[in-house]
């Protein structure tokens, strides 16, 4: 059976990631590494890792259009469950291909 996999490219979602020497250059001074920025970096990673590890054996990958929209932006829901309406049905000429072989 063909596999369909879609590069992942992983997704910065951390605020203020700019490097020290850019900070310092605005600011005058150098910003302290935060310690949540670094938890939410090391979820952000972990995440990744594992969803690559896991569409690694999958046929077809349904990926919404949902990169703008944060893990904890629960208003944003219809907007998350429309979006992947829209992307099941782009991807339903390709699922209907592999099960009829």
């Amino acid at each position: 059976m063909p596999t369909s996999l879609c590069r992942i490219q992983p997704v910065d979602r951390v605020k203020n990631t700019q490097p020290a020497a850019d900070i310092q250059k605005h600011t005058g001074k150098i910003k302290e590494p935060n310690i949540l920025n670094i938890m939410i970096q090391f979820v952000n990673i972990t995440s990744y890792q594992a969803l690559k590890y896991g569409i690694a054996g999958a046929d077809v990958v349904i990926k919404p259009g949902v990169a703008d929209i944060s893990f904890s932006d629960f208003k944003s829901a219809r907007v998350c469950i429309f979006q992947g309406e829209l992307a099941a049905q782009a991807s339903m000429p390709e699922i209907k291909q592999l099960l009829s072989d």
